[in-house]
């Protein structure tokens, strides 16, 4: 688990959980943590911070697979060091995504450009 701190102003602690949809599943630490598991895109985790309906999704590790060494967390040096894309391809990977989200009751609609959109999550 990332032990880094939160760097955002994080104030609607409403966010704070796991949150699940069909094929996704969201969960938001008190500490600016996240952790996703996306049918599309695989297993990440990150920083994020909020501010008013704006979030801020900042990638530090993906789940993957690299060169049949397993499933472990690599970081954007661990790609750079493998030589996994190119330099490219690993800015866009691990660069910031800018989001929207609201909160009704039990259910969470986000927004995080190339990650989720528009997708309803029910708190677990």
């Amino acid at each position: 688990m990332i032990t880094t701190g939160n760097t955002g102003d994080n104030s609607n602690t409403s966010l704070n959980g796991k949150w699940k949809n069909s094929t996704d599943e969201v969960t938001f630490f008190p500490s600016g943590i996240i952790m996703y598991d996306s049918k599309d895109y695989g297993l990440g985790k990150g920083m994020f911070s909020t501010s008013g309906s704006s979030i801020t999704f900042s990638p530090t590790h993906y789940w993957r697979d690299i060169f049949d060494r397993g499933y472990i967390w690599y970081s954007k040096k661990d790609f750079e060091d493998w030589g996994v894309g190119t330099v490219e391809e690993r800015d866009e990977w691990f660069k910031p995504k800018e989001g929207t989200y609201s909160i009704n009751g039990n259910t969470l609609t986000l927004t995080i450009e190339n990650l989720i959109t528009d997708t309803l999550f029910t708190k677990q």
